[in-house]
């Protein structure tokens, strides 16, 4: 009986180390097959990584060429004024090559009465963002020095911390060579100001226009007659291409026609008889008799070539070539912008981030062609949908940012069915089913969230559809990191 017994148990332990080594063997082919899908998921992201870096290699190559192109001399310095980058025209200006302005402070290349004044525009980008028309005189390497107009604007990281001051230089001396010969052309009567070719304005001291040239007449479209008696400020404003009259262009043209004194600025017009649409730079000298103010002349001439030139330069720099929308780094400072009026005014707003569903699969088997025109609908989904105060932009490679100001979540859950719904219409290619997108909602409710704050509530709401299968969306409350 016993050795019945002992049997019996050898027989059971037998048994039972033979299902521990099978289920060993099976954890272990688990294992196995959990590193193969984790070292493809590895791979698909080194895929999209080179893609991206190569996208974001291409805009910068395209930003250059823009940069070196323009016809004024840019220059961006960190915020202490010492030179990072500098296009062609800035070295022709001050007569060396690029190489040796590099590193070095701009102060070095300003006359040394005007270092005051540069210290003071550089100080005021604590607070400041742009500042326009500021007289300096550039001292090249011949030492003679050259009038010039400064524009400046703040370049700022997603926490408003000052990175990089942006400047524009354009060479006024001749244009000071002008305003000097117009006070003496304006006594030697109409005949030589007929002959000039810019238009020419002399005010009397209540800001009324008494001479009027040939030229002046053409570019503001009105008879001379019909110009004199009357304040040249109120004819600038009633053709003044929109309806409200507001920015910086309107605080110059106050500032130096309000009270006649020396300025400078350009002004988009609206010429009556025609309709014809121009973009005027005017300069303002002022005439003193007997050391009292008697009036001024206004002289300008028409620079819608050039403003059209400097529109275009700055949308092919923001926009994102494929799509028309907004690049990465345009969107983050509308989006930046818009948190700030959100904080200081206490009211909502929404970011959505959209990522295309497999557009990788698309490009394997119909084509890089066919995914591009995913992304293009996409794009023309977003722009048919979206009101006017709204912004899109495109992130990166299959990902988009909307941003919706002052939407409220069932504004953004209205605004992101309907975005879906677009998308999914769309034929991928024949018998290639249709595209769809993964959509992640970010609401914005408290103050003091930054763009990053935004950007990776509204990504982790976007895969987290994206890994409910996609053609969804998902919302969360934006909140700090």
């Amino acid at each position: 009986m016993r050795s019945q017994l002992a049997s019996i148990e050898r027989e059971r332990a037998g048994q039972a180390g033979s299902a521990g080594v099978s289920q060993s063997t099976e954890n272990l082919r688990a294992a196995i097959e959990e590193l193969y899908v984790a070292e493809e998921e590895l791979r698909l992201q080194h895929e999209e990584l080179l893609s991206a870096r190569a996208e974001l290699e291409d805009q910068r190559r395209r930003y250059e060429e823009l940069f070196q192109l323009a016809p004024d001399a840019y220059i961006v310095t960190d915020p202490l004024g010492i030179v990072r980058e500098v296009n062609r025209a800035a070295a022709a200006l001050v007569g060396v090559e690029p190489r040796f302005l590099l590193g070095k402070p701009l102060m070095t290349f300003v006359d040394g009465t005007d270092r005051t004044e540069l210290r003071a525009l550089i100080n005021t980008f604590g607070t400041a963002s742009q500042v326009a028309d500021w007289s300096l005189r550039i001292v090249p390497r011949n030492g003679t020095p050259i009038a010039v107009s400064a524009s400046a604007s703040a370049a700022r990281d997603g926490r408003n911390e000052l990175v990089g001051i942006r400047w524009i230089f354009r060479d006024v001396t001749v244009r000071e060579r002008s305003e000097r010969a117009l006070l003496t052309l304006a006594d030697r009567g109409q005949a030589t100001l007929d002959a000039a070719p810019m238009g020419i304005c002399r005010l009397d001291g209540d800001g009324s226009i008494d001479v009027v040239n040939a030229a002046a007449s053409q570019l503001l479209g009105r008879s001379p007659a019909d110009l004199r008696g009357r304040q040249l400020i109120d004819v600038f404003v009633e053709g003044q291409a929109d309806a409200e009259v507001t920015g910086d262009s309107r605080v110059h043209l106050e500032r130096a026609f309000g009270a006649l004194r020396p300025g400078s600025g350009h002004w988009d017009y609206i010429e009556p008889s025609g309709g014809r649409r121009l973009s005027l730079s005017y300069a303002l000298a002022t005439l003193i008799e007997a050391d009292s103010l008697v009036g001024c002349v206004v002289s300008f001439v028409d620079i819608t070539d050039r403003r059209r030139l400097e529109i275009d330069l700055r949308q092919r720099a923001d926009r994102d070539p494929l799509t028309g929308l907004l690049n990465r780094s345009a969107f983050e400072r509308e989006l930046e912008r818009e948190l700030s009026l959100a904080s200081r005014y206490r009211t909502p707003c929404a970011m959505l981030v959209l990522d295309v569903d497999s557009l990788k699969s698309v490009n394997d088997v119909h084509g890089h062609m066919a995914g591009d025109a995913v992304l293009r609908v996409v794009a023309t989904a977003l722009e048919k949908r979206l009101r006017q105060t709204d912004i899109a932009g495109r992130l990166g490679g299959d990902e988009f940012g909307v941003l919706l100001p002052q939407a409220d979540e069932a504004a953004a859950r209205t605004v992101a069915d309907e975005i879906l719904a677009a998308v999914r219409a769309h034929d991928i290619a024949p018998g290639g089913g249709t595209a769809s997108v993964s959509l992640g909602i970010a609401l914005v409710k408290i103050p003091g969230l930054r763009t990053s704050d935004v950007f990776r509530c509204a990504d982790k709401a976007m895969y987290r559809g994206k890994k409910s299968g996609g053609d969804r969306m998902q919302v969360v409350d934006a909140t700090l990191s």
